[in-house]
């Protein structure tokens, strides 16, 4: 049984809750950060091959700026007020809305938007969450190392409305879909050692994305329809979804 770190730079780098530190950016580092995370968007109508109902990215150029949260650059030790720990209330608030957001087929920038709400600044939850959620729909998928999930254009494939873009963008997606396979797997990954040199406090967007590439690769591969597979997830939490 895993112990759950969060992300905390206060009193020592690598125990807590809030992400305060990183290394101030030169101009040669200003031009590989990546754009507004919601850029980039194109709609398109559900997945192929599957009878889930799927909800759609926003579309190009959508207004973003309610969710847009910047990590704090280069600030000492200490100067970061403390902010209230998530909350396991928290925890099962965030399965619950984005599960029910998807199975009900949401728009993405409003399930985005709803979950930057819960996001507190400078803190990596809900990533968590959501990542363990990605773990286990890929349990829900049945890939096994006899048939296992082929990751090679995973993104194109099971996310086609979403187009990532820089170096940046792509090293984070794969991360972040890299991150959950580990969970499943029963491997931890440090969360903090990664998204410490992040400029961006982002990695739940990110999660979120790996999160609806499994919940579509399960119902593929089961022959589920994705709300089932959202009730399922559910279900493996305790947790109910509105009717």
């Amino acid at each position: 049984m895993h112990v759950r770190r969060e992300a905390r730079l206060v009193d020592d780098h690598r125990c807590g809750v809030e992400l305060s530190l990183a290394p101030t950016p030169n101009k040669s580092s200003q031009k590989n950060r990546p754009t507004h995370p919601t850029k980039g968007f194109r709609q398109i109508g559900g997945m192929p091959g599957t009878n889930a109902k799927c909800p759609h990215a926003p579309a190009r150029g959508a207004s973003s700026r309610r969710y847009h949260v910047k990590m704090s650059i280069g600030l000492p030790l200490g100067t970061v007020a403390e902010q209230r720990r998530p909350t396991q209330d928290d925890r099962a608030e965030v399965v619950r809305s984005v599960l029910a957001d998807l199975s009900s087929g949401r728009e993405f920038d409003e399930i985005i938007e709803r979950l930057a709400d819960l996001h507190p600044k400078n803190n990596t939850f809900p990533a968590e969450e959501l990542l363990e959620l990605a773990a286990d729909a890929i349990e829900e998928s049945d890939a096994t190392r006899s048939h296992p999930i082929d990751y090679e254009r995973i993104r194109e494939n099971y996310l086609p409305e979403r187009v990532f873009r820089g170096k940046v963008e792509h090293h984070r997606s794969h991360y972040a879909l890299s991150a959950a396979a580990m969970i499943r797997g029963g491997v931890y990954p440090d969360l903090l050692d990664e998204v410490s040199w992040w400029h961006e406090d982002d990695l739940w967007f990110y999660a979120f994305f790996a999160l609806v590439i499994y919940m579509r690769i399960a119902a593929e591969r089961s022959e589920r329809s994705f709300e089932e597979v959202a009730r399922n997830l559910a279900a493996r939490r305790g947790v109910a979804l509105d009717q």
